[in-house]
């Protein structure tokens, strides 16, 4: 018996795999999200973010109420573990998308909003407590997830594959695709990863390397907790309210 399949499956439904549905559910594209967490974590991870993802959650379908809820950072600075300015930053202007430089945010907060536009999308099935044990592409190009839930173990089958579970629980899955292609693995902590069976573009345009194979966005999503970590403290403008924006259409134009 062969697997119920889907074009799209997304492994971790925080805030890059709940966007990572909704920008294709727009174009009609459906997708499975595995979740292995029952709700949204409670506490602050991510603080700050920037002109260029407050644009993407707008195409989201988000951007409006998100940025009621954010506070944006005129001034920065990187702070070493004593305390003492490794460097300043001038955020006061707007970026060239229509948006504060930076904006501190609570991460709970942007998570409640996006699953709250998730469940308006048709095109998009959240599936919470499920975790993903297995990633396996078949000779045919498609690529085979096996999950868990409470209710026993599923197989689904999709043309790509998102890898969007974090640092730690990618770090598994990408060594599971990379054991079974023979390729060794690597020391970065990647925070997205694609797996597709075919090659595809997208908008705006993205590196060659997501073709047929698999490519990921080599990064680390957690700051170190180390003596030597660094600290970001803001100071905000000379107004005391939450910032209104002023570019409200589905897609504004960059500045140039």
């Amino acid at each position: 018996m062969k697997p119920a399949s889907t074009p799209v499956i997304i492994v971790g439904a925080g805030p890059v795999g709940v966007t990572a549905a909704l920008l294709p559910a727009g174009h009609g594209v459906e997708s499975v999200l595995l979740e292995r967490h029952h709700d949204i974590y409670p506490l602050p991870r991510a603080v700050a973010i920037d002109d260029e993802v407050c644009r993407i959650l707008q195409t989201a379908g988000i951007g409006e109420q998100f940025m009621a809820t954010v506070r944006p950072a005129q001034k920065l600075r990187l702070l070493d573990a004593r305390h003492r300015v490794l460097a300043r930053f001038d955020r006061s202007h707007a970026g060239r998308d229509g948006y504060p430089q930076t904006s501190m945010f609570s991460q709970p907060t942007l998570e409640r909003l996006l699953r709250d536009e998730l469940a308006t999308r048709p095109q998009c099935d959240l599936r919470s407590g499920a975790e993903v044990t297995d990633v396996i592409q078949k000779n045919d190009g498609s690529v085979r997830v096996t999950y868990r839930d409470g209710e026993g173990t599923h197989e689904l089958r999709a043309e790509a594959v998102l890898g969007c579970g974090g640092s730690n629980s990618l770090t598994r899955v990408t060594s599971t695709w990379s054991a079974r292609r023979g390729t060794p693995s690597t020391p970065a902590s990647p925070i997205a990863g694609v797996r597709a069976a075919s090659s595809f573009s997208a908008t705006p345009p993205i590196s060659p390397r997501l073709s047929s194979a698999r490519a990921c966005a080599q990064g680390c999503a957690t700051p170190s907790t180390s003596s030597g970590s660094s600290l970001v403290s803001s100071t905000k403008g000379p107004t005391s309210g939450y910032w209104t924006p002023t570019r409200t259409s589905a897609n504004p134009t960059p500045a140039t």
